[in-house]
C-alpha cells in the first residue's frame, strides 16, 4: 500500500509537466536564454518516468499476489463449506453445476481486487491535481467541465441497473446449462445405448443460444456505456474549444493555456467517470457476490445451533455400540410425505441385525439418519443412551463405519482407498483384505502404486464393494453398517464374508440392509419395514414359523 500511495504521488507530481503546454509559445525564449533549465527539466522528467515504471512493476507484483490470495481464500472457504454441507444440498444438484457456479462466482467477485481498487486510488490524486490546475487556469472553463458530471451520473445509474439485471439472467442461464451438462455427461452410457445424440445436441444448442444472446446483450450494454462516455467527453472538448476561442479572442487567455486546460480536464473527467462507473462495474459482480455468499451462509444458523448442542463427550474406546430409535419420524421436505413413522427399536452391544423391506420402505433413510446425514423431525436416535445429535460430529464419525449402496472410490491406489487418513498397520491391513475377500485381486492391481481410476473404474462392481468393505473394516469402528454391501458378490464370497463377521467381530454392532434371504440366517434379529413403519421385529427362526414368512419370501425373491 505505501508503494501504491507513493506511485500515485509521483503521478500527481507528474501533472506539472502538463503546464509546459501553457508556455509553448515561450519555449524559444527559454531555450535561447536558459538551455540549462531545459537540460535539467528533461532529465528530471526522465527520472520521474523511470521511478514511476519501477513502482508500477512492484505494484503489479503485489496486486497480482493480493488477487491470487483472494481467489485462494474464497476457493478454500467454498471447498470447506462444501464438505460441511448437509446431504440434501446435493439432492437436486450435480457436481458439474456446483463446481461451475462456485468457480464463476469466485472469479467474478475476485475482480474487485484486479487493479480496480488501486485504480480508484490512482484517480484520487489525478482529480486533486487536475482540479487545482483547472481553477488556476480559468474558473469559467472549470465550471463548464463540472456541468458534465450530472449527465454522466444519470447515464451510469441507468446502465448499471440494465447491466445488473442482464448479469443476473446470464448467471441463471449459465447455471441451468451446466446443470444440464453435468446430467448429460453422467448419463453418457444411456445416451449411447438409446442413441440420444441428436436430441442432446439439440438441447445443447438451445441452452447455448440463451447464453450467447445474453453475452451479446452484456457486450452491447458495455459498448453503449463506452460510447456515451466518449461522446460526452468529445462534447465537452468541443464546448471548451468554442468557449476557449471566445476567451482567447478577447485576449484573456493564451493558446498554450487552452491546450493545458484541455489536458487537465482529461485528468478530471477520466477519474470522475471511473468513480461514477464503480456502480456499473459492481453491477457485473453483485449477482455473483450474492449467490456466492448465500451459498457460504447455507446451514450457518444450524451449524451455530449444533456448536451449542454438540457438547456431549463420548469415550470411543469404552463405547458399547448400543443403538436405540425412539419414536422417530422423518420426511425429506417440511410437511411432505413421511418416509419413516414412529420407528422405535433397540439394538444391543455386539448384536447383528438385518433390516429388510420393499424398495422405498425407508431402510436406507433410517441408515442416513443414523449416519447423521439428516435429522429426524420427531423422536431421538441414541447411542449408549446419548442423543447422537449432541455428540461432536468428529467423535461420532469415529464411532460409526458404513458401506453404502454405491460406495465411492477415489482416484488413487487401493492402499490409500483403504487407509483413508488412518495410519498404516500391515497386520490390520492384511486382515481387512482377508475378511472382505479382497486379497484375490488386490495384488494384481499393485495396491501400493497403481491408481484404480475415477470411482474405481478399473475394478468390477464386486471388487469395488469388496474394497469398500475392506475400508470399513480397517477403520475398526464399534458400529458397522452394510447397506446392500454384497449386492455384487458371488455366493461363495458372500458366505465367507458373513461367516468371518459372525465369528471374528463378536463385539461389533452390525446392521445389514439386504434383499437377500440367505443373509438372514447369520443375524440375531430381523427388522422388517413396510411403508415407513415397522412390520416385524424378531429372530429369523421365529419369523419362519409365522404367517408372514410366505409374504416375506415373495418380497425377497
Amino acid at each position: 500500500f505505501p508503494l501504491l500511495v507513493f506511485r500515485r504521488m509521483v503521478t500527481f507530481l507528474d501533472l506539472p509537466n502538463e503546464l509546459l503546454n501553457k508556455i509553448v509559445e515561450l519555449l524559444d525564449y527559454v531555450t535561447y536564454y536558459n538551455f540549462s533549465l531545459v537540460y535539467k527539466s528533461s532529465f528530471l522528467a526522465l527520472g520521474l518516468v523511470i521511478i514511476d515504471q519501477i513502482i508500477k512493476f512492484l505494484e503489479t507484483r503485489n496486486v497480482s499476489y493480493i488477487n491470487s490470495m483472494i481467489l485462494y481464500h474464497l476457493t478454500k472457504m467454498s471447498f470447506k463449506h462444501l464438505l460441511r454441507l448437509k446431504v440434501q444440498f446435493y439432492n437436486n444438484k450435480n457436481t458439474t453445476e456446483i463446481i461451475k457456479n462456485i468457480d464463476f462466482d469466485i472469479n467474478n467477485v475476485a475482480k474487485i481486487s484486479d487493479r480496480f481498487v488501486f485504480y480508484i486510488i490512482d484517480q484520487i490524486f489525478k482529480i486533486i491535481g487536475g482540479m487545482l490546475g483547472l481553477f488556476i487556469l480559468d474558473w469559467r472553463l472549470a465550471s463548464l467541465v463540472i456541468c458534465v458530471f450530472p449527465l454522466k451520473y444519470f447515464l451510469v445509474k441507468y446502465l448499471s441497473k440494465v447491466k445488473e439485471k442482464s448479469m443476473q439472467s446470464y448467471i441463471e442461464y449459465n447455471s441451468e446449462f451446466f446443470s444440464w451438462l453435468g446430467d448429460a455427461v453422467e448419463g453418457v452410457k444411456e445416451i449411447k445405448i438409446f442413441e440420444l445424440y441428436n436430441k442432446k445436441t439439440g438441447e445443447f444448442i438451445a441452452g447455448q443460444r440463451k447464453i450467447i444472446r445474453m453475452n451479446i446483450k452484456l457486450a452491447i450494454v458495455d459498448k453503449v456505456n463506452d460510447m456515451f462516455e466518449i461522446i460526452l467527453d468529445q462534447m465537452l472538448v468541443t464546448c471548451l474549444y468554442i468557449m476557449g476561442a471566445i476567451i482567447i479572442f478577447n485576449y484573456e487567455f493564451s493558446i498554450g493555456g487552452l491546450f493545458a486546460f484541455i489536458t487537465y480536464s482529461i485528468y478530471v473527467t477520466g477519474p470522475i467517470s471511473a468513480f461514477m462507473n464503480v456502480k456499473y462495474s459492481f453491477a457485473n459482480m453483485l449477482p455473483s457476490a450474492r449467490r456466492l455468499f448465500d451459498f457460504l451462509d447455507t446451514n450457518k444458523c444450524e451449524e451455530k445451533k449444533l456448536l451449542v448442542m454438540n457438547n456431549s463427550e463420548i469415550d470411543i474406546q469404552s463405547t458399547n455400540g448400543e443403538i436405540e430409535f425412539e419414536d422417530v419420524n422423518f420426511s425429506y421436505e417440511e410437511g411432505g410425505k413421511k418416509i419413516l413413522q414412529q420407528i422405535s427399536f433397540k439394538i444391543a452391544k455386539g448384536e447383528k441385525v438385518a433390516i429388510i423391506g420393499s424398495n422405498g420402505s425407508g431402510k436406507t433413510t433410517m441408515i442416513n439418519l443414523l449416519l447423521r446425514f439428516y435429522k429426524p423431525q420427531k423422536g431421538r436416535i441414541l447411542v449408549d443412551g446419548i442423543n447422537i445429535n449432541t455428540i461432536k460430529l468428529t467423535e461420532y464419525r469415529r464411532l460409526v463405519s458404513a458401506v453404502t449402496q454405491n460406495p465411492y472410490l477415489f482416484n488413487t491406489t487401493i492402499l490409500n482407498n483403504i487407509l483413508m487418513k488412518k495410519a498404516y498397520s500391515k497386520k490390520e491391513y492384511d486382515e481387512a483384505l482377508l475378511y472382505s475377500q479382497s486379497g484375490d485381486f488386490v495384488s494384481i492391481h499393485d495396491d501400493f502404486k497403481q491408481n484404480i481410476g475415477n470411482n474405481g473404474v478399473m475394478l468390477s462392481g464386486g471388487q469395488k464393494q469388496k474394497l469398500a468393505i475392506a475400508r470399513a473394516l480397517y477403520k475398526n469402528s464399534k458400529i458397522l453398517i452394510l447397506d446392500e454391501a454384497t449386492a455384487n458378490f458371488d455366493i461363495a464370497s458372500e458366505e465367507n464374508l458373513f461367516k468371518a463377521i459372525q465369528n471374528t467381530f463378536v463385539e461389533k454392532t452390525i446392521i445389514y440392509i439386504t434383499h437377500k434371504i440367505n443373509i438372514l440366517k447369520y443375524v440375531d434379529r430381523v427388522i422388517w419395514l413396510e411403508k415407513g413403519k415397522i412390520h416385524y421385529i424378531g429372530t429369523y427362526d421365529d419369523l419362519c414359523e409365522t404367517m408372514l414368512y410366505e409374504k416375506l419370501m415373495k418380497k425377497m425373491m
